[in-house]
């Protein structure tokens, strides 16, 4: 790790890296995620640029496309009372 900044929770980094110790595998499943993360940006990020369909969208055409993020259904009876709330 080039960075040694402190972090918001001490407690969860060290945690983590004392877990890592018993998971062989974890450096290179974190690598790949931020690599696809990486890989899908751009293509992501180009459909709010200037000029873009949804950079043109008025606020009704923004209300009209909402949808409820989708764990929402399936977080039990606290996630269907944020829901509705």
């Amino acid at each position: 790790m080039k960075s040694r900044q402190p972090w918001n929770s001490p407690e969860a980094i060290n945690a983590a890296r004392k877990a890592a110790l018993n998971l062989p595998h974890l450096r290179r499943c974190v690598v790949k995620i931020f690599e696809g993360a990486r890989d899908a940006c751009p293509s992501f990020m180009s459909e709010f640029a200037e000029g873009a369909a949804i950079n043109k969208a008025t606020s009704y055409q923004w209300e009209l496309a909402f949808r409820p993020p989708i764990n929402d259904c399936s977080e039990g009876d606290l996630g269907a009372f944020r829901l509705f709330a």
